[in-house]
């Protein structure tokens, strides 16, 4: 209930702070189609969805909202872009407001090879809370799809601004120029060639 309000409220006020991007790195693993339709629906009115595929992976299905069929759904990748053991990629019946998924593949984190930084919460230094806050306004290091989707979101963005650069006047009462944003990001995204790491369970 709390992620489908807050979808509507970007909805809602999508024209007022010039809402073009939405990035939703969170999810449930239990089928939730009435929050894929507010993510299909905000992208009908003008929003790019970008939202992350979940963190059960090898084998684990794909969290909702991700099976959106309009969303831009991504799973993770490493430092030598393969997808990452955790990524959800799991396979799932089609509905009416699904479609195949993942869409793109972006910078993750990889206890294999490098996990991503950001600014330090100062509860922990390390994923375990259990671990004192031994150095205060540091940096942490983490993994997951929720960090492989903001860099999708980022890259949402940045085409948009390209278009806008060239005329592009957005439209916020249809889902076409979203549309248009995420098939200029999936149609210029290469394939990984590469297997999951680990080599257990790598999708086609």
């Amino acid at each position: 209930a709390t992620i489908g309000y807050a979808i509507d409220e970007c909805v809602g006020l999508r024209t007022t702070y010039n809402i073009k991007v939405m990035n939703i790195s969170l999810g449930t693993p239990q089928p939730a189609s009435n929050v894929r339709n507010k993510v299909n629906t905000a992208v009908t009115y003008g929003i790019v969805a970008t939202v992350a595929a979940g963190n059960d992976g090898p084998s684990g299905v794909m969290y909702d909202p991700a099976r959106a069929r309009l969303a831009i759904t991504a799973v993770a990748c490493n430092d030598v872009k393969a997808l990452t053991d955790y990524s959800s990629t799991g396979v799932f019946s089609q509905e009416a407001n699904t479609d195949y998924k993942p869409d793109l593949c972006a910078p993750g984190g990889s206890a294999y090879y490098s996990y991503i930084y950001g600014a330090d919460s100062n509860q922990s230094d390390a994923e375990s809370q259990s671990f004192a806050d031994v150095t205060p306004n540091d940096y942490t290091g983490m993994e997951g799809t929720s960090f492989a989707t903001p860099f999708v979101a980022g890259a949402a963005a940045l085409v948009i601004q390209a278009l806008e650069a060239r005329g592009l006047v957005w439209d916020f009462g249809s889902e076409t120029h979203p549309r248009l944003v995420k098939m200029l990001l999936c149609a210029t995204a290469t394939e990984t060639n590469a297997s999951r790491e680990g080599g257990v369970n790598s999708p086609t």
